[in-house]
């Protein structure tokens, strides 16, 4: 970012224009409008207030498949904001005013956690590729292999018998009638 674009975005952050600021910052405007509730881990925003003086939101806890902290081996606090995301005009910090109400998660299982604590661990990988590493076929494909497994491993743990693979079928018919 070049400093006269920086200098124009911080007059906008301290002139209140929030509309404007969204705009430069490339956050479209649109009449769908959504709920994004920040998360955060209590003993992160200790720590960052202790070393620096300021408590701040994590970037990698606002992952939609953010639900711990990898760091600090906790569940996630989510934030309740009555306003709406297109009608806020002032920040929402951490531990700032007015006082964030926070919503603890349910609590988990070890072997849930550890799932949980896996998926925030892909997440932060997975953000961290460069842009355009991502072939959508092989994603398709590792769901897919992901969730026949996962089909599998539930069956087996419920006592049922194994799945047995579906016929294929070609464009002429059943698998064999071809």
């Amino acid at each position: 970012m070049d400093a006269l674009r920086a200098e124009r975005i911080l007059k906008m952050l301290n002139e209140r224009n929030i509309p404007q600021l969204k705009l430069q910052l490339g956050i479209t405007a649109s009449r769908l409008g959504g709920h994004h509730p920040l998360k955060g881990c209590r003993a992160c925003f200790a720590d960052s207030e202790r070393d620096t003086g300021n408590a701040f939101w994590r970037v990698d806890h606002q992952f939609p498949s953010s639900f711990v902290c990898s760091l600090h081996g906790t569940r996630l606090a989510t934030v309740w904001d009555p306003v709406t995301p297109v009608h806020r005009r002032r920040w929402l910090l951490p531990l700032g005013e007015p006082a964030c109400t926070w919503i603890e998660q349910a609590g988990v299982t070890d072997r849930q956690f550890k799932v949980l604590d896996r998926l925030q661990s892909n997440s932060c990988a997975f953000a961290k590729l460069p842009s355009g590493r991502l072939d959508a076929d092989k994603l398709a494909s590792a769901y897919r292999t992901g969730l026949r497994e996962d089909a599998v491993e539930i069956r087996a743990q419920q006592g049922f018998p194994a799945m047995r693979p579906r016929p294929r079928c070609s464009r002429s018919g059943p698998a064999g009638q071809g």
